[in-house]
């Protein structure tokens, strides 16, 4: 049978404790994040150029003076990590792709963000604007490129056809073509007035892993996991020479027969679509490279000199780009040796020397540094010397002098920005008695850090803190 049931029972019942919730109001302590890269910028204060850093802080992307090693600004994002960035060719505006897809664009004079443009399904891998900062390029771990007005923010095209995430993009400044790299190995060339693909560079058997252009984007470098850096010409098609070369070969081929109409059909279908591609791009040599880990990262510097190359943790290749006067410079120089060997008085033709792509892209040397490095960017040339910004594994941003007129070139530490955070490991944490201070102690340093600005005060060294 069933007992009825009396309030008292419910007025017994012990009430559920109540916590209180916390919340993150903060982080600090984060110089670089290792999932995305680091820019640097030489901005202007007090009539003196001043290095800057654009580094990312987990979802905020921190602007450091590296001078002083403060703060400029703080680009705070949402909960997201920043996985990619992307700085503007006028330095005034630069993009960061977010792990959920999201790519935000932001004003370095008012450290606002101007656009937010959602397209990818997950994190964007890569981020590049075009010269005239008008459209963003960004392509992301779905397999897809996106091409974004940035005047009216907005997408322009959503580009498939890689079969794995992007790696790398480029967009080139002679003409209306992207070129864009991927873990399927495969290098695809887009042309973004017709939105399509017309060459796909298929001879990489590896994951590519980055891609750059050199010699005033006449040469394409390629570094994937292999040894080989390999190159490609970028030949810009002439429309009457490459139809009347076109319809040659056709007609070589046909063994100068006489063309039925449809022979005479099909040569015309090759030769317009010969004559519509913006470029093409052969294969001509590949450099070894000494290490066998994997090339992760290739970047130039902005006045083309320089091709620096990271290779797997801890290590840079610094290439020299011959421009075309060093290069007769040296064809001249072989010239005259050969004629010197060969005991020959008269003028030889430009046929006797040949040059390699080693010729064109010669090592200088190779940077090592004792902590593994997680990104680079390097600024334009003053004279000889180049400013080459490092992000480490550490937790740390160092700035380097590259002097290239020393030979062996040398790479001295210009600028470090360590103290406003560990460089290992945090092992202990605590609060004053007040709790306007917070104590952290790592493997080698102890740091005071203000409770409401989050700013190192001091930095005492010290043995292991547990």
């Amino acid at each position: 049978p069933l007992l009825p049931v009396h309030n008292s029972i419910f007025a017994a019942m012990p009430i559920t404790k109540q916590y209180l919730r916390y919340a993150a109001t903060g982080c600090f302590g984060v110089l670089c994040s290792k999932k995305c890269n680091v820019l640097v910028t030489e901005g202007r204060e007090n009539r003196r150029h001043e290095l800057n850093a654009i580094a990312p802080a987990l979802e905020n992307v921190i602007i450091w003076n590296l001078r002083k090693e403060e703060k400029v600004c703080t680009l705070e994002g949402d909960k997201h990590e920043v996985t990619s960035l992307a700085l503007s060719s006028d330095e005034d505006m630069v993009a960061t792709g977010y792990s959920n897809g999201v790519v935000r664009i932001w004003s370095l004079v008012s450290a606002s963000c101007n656009t937010t443009l959602s397209g990818h399904k997950s994190a964007v891998t890569c981020l590049v604007f075009d010269h005239a900062v008008v459209r963003l390029v960004s392509g992301g771990r779905d397999n897809d490129v996106i091409v974004w007005d940035v005047v009216n923010e907005c997408g322009q095209c959503k580009l498939s056809g890689h079969k794995a995430p992007i790696t790398d993009c480029v967009v080139m400044t002679t003409g209306n073509v992207l070129i864009t790299s991927s873990k399927d190995t495969t290098v695809k060339l887009w042309d973004l007035d017709t939105h399509h693909c017309f060459q796909t560079l298929v001879e990489c058997h590896s994951e590519v892993w980055s891609i750059a252009l050199v010699a005033r984007e006449s040469r394409l470098v390629v570094g994937s996991s292999d040894r080989e850096l390999r190159v490609w010409a970028m030949e810009p098609i002439d429309t009457e020479q490459e139809v009347g070369g076109a319809i040659s070969r056709a007609i070589t081929g046909q063994k100068r027969a006489l063309l039925t109409v449809g022979h005479d059909d099909a040569m015309t279908h090759d030769v317009t679509e010969e004559r519509n591609l913006p470029v093409r791009c052969n294969l001509i040599g590949s450099i070894k490279r000494a290490t066998m880990e994997k090339l992760s990262r290739v970047r130039t510097d902005p006045s083309g000199v320089l091709l620096l190359c990271q290779n797997g943790e801890k290590s840079l290749d610094v290439y020299q780009i011959r421009n075309p006067a060093e290069l007769d410079r040296l064809v001249q120089r072989r010239r005259k040796k050969l004629r010197k060997r060969q005991q020959l008085m008269v003028e030889d033709s430009n046929d006797d020397v040949v040059l390699s792509i080693t010729d064109q892209l010669s090592l200088l040397a190779t940077v090592k540094m004792d902590v593994k490095i997680k990104s680079f960017d390097i600024t334009a040339s003053r004279g000889s010397v180049h400013k080459l910004l490092v992000a480490l594994g550490n937790n740390s941003v160092v700035a380097y002098n590259l002097n290239t007129s020393n030979k062996p070139i040398s790479c001295e530490n210009y600028l470090s920005l360590t103290t406003p955070a560990h460089r290992s490991d945090i092992r202990t944490v605590c609060f004053s008695s007040d709790d306007s201070c917070i104590a952290s102690g790592s493997a080698d340093s102890v740091k005071i850090w203000s409770s409401s600005t989050h700013q190192c005060v001091c930095t005492m060294p010290s043995g292991y803190c547990l």
